[in-house]
């Protein structure tokens, strides 16, 4: 199976786990999987306006919605219009599920309720616990200078659930 269908099907994967996800939450789950998980998608993520990003993670959400395995849906919100997901059941790849299934259950079992900023805040914490070396309140000052729309109280509540979970790579400053 060439790489870039993989994609598409770990896309797949992700909408099936969770109904009505939007871009933003399929690009923190596309970065976790990566990231904190070590599943092999080849992505180059960096810091952009809603956390981490990679440009090509949104033409594998256009292929998945293209070849039939996720529809798109338009949705207003009181800020302005979005889109939502849902699969279309088609069928992936026993590698996929082998690969992923159960990285993107223990996703959904603590992201489930997540809206985009709730995302854009648990995804840009990981993002920035992998080059910080200096400590939590280093991390809540260093976010909360990216993201100064989360004050730091949020930032450290955050980072603790986060941290509990194993995802981080923070240690506190001796």
């Amino acid at each position: 199976m060439r790489e870039f269908e993989n994609h598409i099907e770990v896309i797949a994967e992700v909408v099936r786990h969770f109904p009505k996800i939007g871009k933003t939450g399929i690009m923190k789950c596309m970065y976790f999987l990566q990231e904190v998980f070590n599943v092999d998608l080849g992505h180059r993520f960096s810091m952009y306006t809603y956390g981490p990003f990679a440009p090509d993670v949104l033409g594998e959400i256009s292929a998945a919605t293209n070849d039939g395995y996720i529809k798109s849906e338009m949705v207003n919100y009181p800020n302005g219009i979005g889109y939502k997901f849902r699969s279309l059941e088609k069928p992936v790849s026993t590698d996929v599920i082998n690969e992923c299934s159960k990285h993107i259950e223990f996703l959904k079992k603590n992201f489930n309720d997540y809206d985009a900023k709730s995302w854009e805040l648990a995804a840009t914490i990981v993002y920035v616990s992998k080059l910080n070396k200096n400590g939590v309140d280093a991390l809540v000052e260093w976010v909360n200078k990216l993201k100064p729309h989360f004050d730091k109280e949020k930032i450290r509540t955050e980072y603790e659930r986060i941290a509990q979970l194993g995802m981080t790579d923070c240690q506190e400053v001796a």
